[in-house]
């Protein structure tokens, strides 16, 4: 059996399959206690030494690390030729909810190959999905793409819709109404949280694809009944 590398546990661990994408459509939500069950496909960036910082004051999430690799096609992840930065912010209220915001964005930073824009993706959050506790929290954002090198390539052209599934590791989360982070002594760039960011499919697509799904099952039961 092949060995994940750490990312492709994080995506592993994110994505719960066409069920999932499904019954996130069918009940929408900006946010819940729950992952959004993101189904990430391809190009896919992958960055870590992530530091997670949660400000209640303010309510805002930030996260920066560093963008480390990409998998353009599914063939494995090449390292970066120019490594860049992994940035998220968005504003969470006391509820975990995702507050409309224009200032919630994600940006991913970096080069290699063609992509020599220097910006490999940028996109507005439009929901959050979260699980666990201090001892590691599954974070997922979903986005509409809006600019970047990979906008035009593979999966994100197709659906203009991306991903970002976050693992945290160990953090002072208690709940949303204190702070937290999972910094080492509160010092910067010291959290170890790594991330997969790669299109996703848009609701509508997912909706069709499960159509067809549920339409072939039906005309294969009724050929076994006639039968």
């Amino acid at each position: 059996m092949r060995n994940l590398s750490c990312f492709e546990r994080i995506r592993a661990v994110g994505i719960s399959g066409l069920a999932a994408v499904f019954i996130a459509v069918v009940v929408p939500s900006t946010t819940s206690a729950a992952t959004l069950g993101l189904n990430l496909l391809f190009p896919d960036v992958a960055s870590g030494i992530i530091d997670v910082v949660y400000d209640a004051g303010s309510d805002n999430l930030s996260l920066t690390g560093i963008s480390l690799q990409l998998d353009e096609a599914g063939g494995g992840f090449l390292d970066l030729d120019v490594l860049g930065v992994f940035a998220i912010s968005v504003e969470i209220d006391s509820s975990g909810l995702l507050v409309a915001n224009p200032g919630n964005q994600i940006s991913v930073t970096g080069e290699i190959g063609a992509f020599t824009s220097g910006t490999l993706i940028d996109g507005d959050i439009t929901a959050f999905g979260f699980v666990g506790d201090s001892s590691g929290m599954v974070l997922e954002f979903a986005f509409t793409v809006t600019g970047g090198d990979l906008a035009t390539v593979g999966d994100f052209a197709t659906f203009g819709v991306g991903g970002s599934i976050v693992g945290t590791g160990s953090n002072t989360f208690v709940n949303w109404n204190s702070s937290w982070n999972n910094l080492i002594f509160d010092i910067p760039s010291t959290g170890s949280a790594t991330s997969d960011t790669a299109p996703t499919p848009e609701p509508s697509t997912a909706l069709l694809l499960w159509g067809g799904i549920v339409a072939l099952a039906v005309r294969s039961r009724r050929r076994q009944s006639r039968a």
